[in-house]
């Protein structure tokens, strides 16, 4: 909508047919009676041109004009969310909806409202949890910080901070969370690069008097940031580098947190932590709490950046920071050095150890308000693609704020399509996506019976009828699929099979849209008590979720077998499903932790997309925690499960995935 007003002679947007002068837009308009369209009009184009209380007012008045009209109830309601005022919004839609179920645009605009409800309830969740929760824990570990400061081998920490027309007030605030550490063995390494303002060097020079672990570099030219970031990089004396932007803060426990995981593991040669942002008035919000190392994530984003502490000796190995690729260093630094380290010796603190400090301008906001970066970012991605001999193609996502990197495989490998349950209508909708790489179609007419009021594909028979099919199929890769999902584009369709083509890849999953556009399945997220639940179950389309992973290219511990592209070799190599111990449940789960046990990571895809246009076929993985399978899995997986690596220790468990976990009081 543009906001704009009709011109003069353009026909009247309420649609009589006359021209906009000759109609509403008369003289003699503003003198005609005062009618339930007229006000509707006038309220639209209030909202259109962003005059928002003056569009609330007007549905007000339509509403008392004609009480439990569907337009106006609707339209008042998503100028309340337009306004912030999310109860208000879906009070007034749920009514709408109660009036027409019928209007789609007006359920999903109420999955909306409950979606900026939930993160308005998230926010005050986690001040909770800062109170109740971190706060605790950090005092808690204070004496094992203090340990960890006086062991023999306790890490020194070389912080490289790169700054150029600093703010005053952010950067005393960031040199001021340095000083603050209660872990001392850290030195701070600050390059100015060549600052106009003159307060920079001012600030800099007062607290390297203050304290002789801060060394200064003012660099007489600007060369930019990686420049400037090597120039700080060269003064690191310490077998660790911690990169730390001039206006962000670090947590008065970081460093020692991170030194008692380096000690725990002397082996780590990158460590990052749990992260959140901070705003001008010191208010922390948006906390991500990070999976642990997941590459397919890090195509997608640079989720390790804050806090970033690499091994000094491997930084320098891969020769800093590369200059050329400013605005995206930091996340080119990460790829290059984790292509030269196993990924055991890369750790994940899940505590929020660093705030990043979102301003006017800041990309913590908006990667639109840095366009250099967002080219910077597509270039090291590739570059890391190349590296590995790689081609693919790289698309922005979620309002350009992030990547979707799909290769291309050349030559296209052969591809079967395994569909679950009766053919039916989509079938050959199948068949002609596949295009010339088809080799055969198969359905299989998977035993399906009633679990939680839903028909699903369960049984050993459904498990050994699949294997069967894949078995028999002739394509380099296979993709099994619920017989009621349409396939995706082609070139979605095509994507999804890049990635399970790839040498070295596990099982590759789709994202399953029930008939209202939900998320129905698609990813597992593991669970101690119930095996694993459903990721992002029920959630709206245009939901993102945590910093976007609803949304994002990543590894995940499982995927359904409704929607899984996975390479037939693969599917030999692990012998299928594991019908034999598993008679109702979990056998997709435990088949793609086979598979990551044998070094393929299990990959899902949300932006390749079945759509069902009713109830969803497949494997159940949560159910009773003391059935057969259940015991099976625990058996078999026991320890993974408490720890889903793809999860993050401080969210809550089934059924409440992704909310925080508060303290029962």
């Amino acid at each position: 909508m543009t906001g704009a007003l009709p011109s003069r002679n353009s026909p009247c947007p309420c649609g009589s047919g006359r021209r906009y002068k000759d109609c509403h837009g008369s003289l003699e308009a503003s003198a005609a009676p005062e009618t339930l369209e007229s006000v509707l009009l006038r309220a639209l184009g209030a909202q259109q041109a962003g005059r928002l209380d003056d569009a609330a007012r007007a549905y007000e008045r339509a509403l008392a004009l004609a009480p439990g009209h569907f337009d106006a109830l609707h339209m008042l309601g998503v100028v309340h969310f337009q306004r912030g005022s999310f109860a208000r919004a879906r009070e007034l839609v749920a009514r709408a909806v109660a009036i027409r179920p019928d209007v789609g645009i007006a359920q999903r605009n109420l999955r909306l409202v409950d979606s900026a409800l939930l993160r308005e309830r998230w926010e005050a969740r986690y001040a909770s949890w800062l109170d109740l929760v971190e706060r605790p824990d950090r005092d808690r570990r204070a004496a094992l910080r203090a340990a960890a400061a006086a062991e023999p081998g306790a890490p020194r920490f070389s912080i490289v901070t790169p700054t150029y027309d600093s703010p005053e007030g952010p950067l005393r605030a960031c040199l001021d969370s340095v000083l603050a550490q209660d872990y001392p063995h850290w030195e701070l390494c600050i390059a100015d690069d060549a600052s106009p303002a003159p307060h920079v060097r001012r600030v800099l020079s007062e607290y390297a008097q203050r304290d002789a672990r801060i060394r200064v570099a003012m660099r007489e030219r600007n060369g930019h940031i990686s420049a400037a970031s090597n120039s700080a990089l060269a003064l690191a004396t310490g077998e660790f580098v911690a990169l730390l932007d001039h206006d962000d803060l670090l947590a008065p426990h970081a460093l020692g947190e991170v030194a008692t995981e380096i000690l725990a593991h002397p082996d780590a040669a990158i460590v990052y932590s749990d992260e959140d942002k901070v705003d001008e008035s010191g208010r922390r919000f948006e906390p991500y709490f990070k999976p642990d190392w997941n590459p397919a994530l890090l195509t997608a984003q640079n989720y390790v950046s804050h806090l970033g502490v690499y091994r000094t000796s491997v930084v320098r190995a891969v020769g800093g920071f590369r200059e050329g690729v400013e605005g995206a260093q930091d996340w080119d630094l990460l790829l290059r050095c984790a292509e030269r380290v196993d990924a055991g010796r890369i750790r994940h603190v899940p505590r929020v150890l660093y705030h990043w400090r979102a301003i006017q301008g800041s990309t913590a906001r908006t990667m639109a308000s840095k366009r250099y970066a967002a080219d910077a970012q597509e270039r090291v991605v590739a570059d890391a693609f190349a590296r590995r001999g790689v081609a693919v193609r790289i698309r922005r996502v979620l309002r350009d704020n992030f990547l979707e990197c799909d290769p291309v495989a050349a030559p296209p490998p052969g591809v079967s399509v395994v569909l679950l349950g009766p053919a039916g209508p989509h079938a050959e909708a199948w068949r002609s996506a596949t295009g010339a790489a088809a080799r055969e179609l198969s359905a299989v007419d998977v035993p399906a019976a009633a679990l939680d009021g839903r028909p699903r594909a369960i049984g050993r028979d459904a498990a050994r009828a699949i294997n069967a099919a894949v078995g028999a199929a002739a394509g380099d890769v296979v993709l099994i699929a619920d017989a009621g999902c349409s396939p995706p584009p082609p070139e979605r369709l095509a994507a999804w099979i890049a990635h399970a083509a790839m040498p070295d890849a596990g099982p590759v999953g789709a994202l399953v849209e029930d008939a209202n556009g939900d998320i129905a399945a698609g990813a597992f997220m593991l669970d101690p008590v119930g095996i694993a639940a459903a990721a992002w179950h029920g959630e709206a389309e245009g939901v993102w979720g945590m910093a976007g992973r609803a949304a994002l290219v990543q590894n995940v511990a499982a995927v359904t077998i409704e929607a899984m592209a996975v390479r037939r070799d693969l599917w030999a190599a692990l012998g299928g499903l594991d019908a034999a111990t598993f008679a109702a449940r979990g056998y997709d789960v435990d088949f793609c932790l086979r598979a990551a046990a044998s070094g393929c990571r299990t990959v899902w895809h949300p932006g390749v997309v079945l759509r069902h246009a009713g109830t969803v076929l497949g494997s159940v993985a949560s159910g009773p925690s003391g059935d057969a399978d259940a015991v099976a899995m625990r058996a078999r997986w026991g320890a993974l499960l408490a720890a889903d690596p793809a999860y993050n220790p401080n969210l809550a468990h089934a059924p409440k995935l992704f909310e925080l976990a508060l303290p029962e009081v």
